[in-house]
């Protein structure tokens, strides 16, 4: 299944969709409950061909059930959001591994965190 972006025209993120075609991936959106395009001919969309055959099935991806999928696409929360300062992960409260804690260091995710432990030991 290819992976598209679904958006309004101009807008940065929209919604993930898995569909055959560019046409079924604007369909699908438009029926997704958290899509905000009401229009057909104001939906943009585009090919994600680096998350192609994540899913099998025609399907859209809510962006806080499925943030790590987003995160690797490229989108981004809004810049009050907390991240991590290394890796740029944002902080999602249903993406548990996304936890940011503020240190010496600055503020760091949970792997960022691993890995500076594991650096300070050696």
């Amino acid at each position: 299944m290819k992976a598209w972006s679904c958006c309004d025209y101009g807008a940065e993120c929209g919604l993930i969709v898995f569909a055959e075609t560019r046409g079924k991936a604007r369909s699908e959106a438009m029926q997704h409950e958290g899509f905000d395009c009401s229009e057909w001919k104001d939906v943009e969309v585009r090919r994600l061909p680096n998350l192609d055959g994540i899913r099998n099935e025609q399907c859209a991806l809510s962006w806080w059930k499925n943030a790590r999928i987003y995160y690797e696409a490229g989108w981004r929360p809004q810049p009050e959001t907390i991240g991590c300062d290394v890796c740029g992960l944002y902080e999602f409260d249903e993406f548990p591994e996304s936890k940011v804690t503020e240190t010496d260091d600055g503020m760091l995710c949970a792997s960022c965190m691993a890995e500076a432990v594991k650096e300070a030991g050696k």
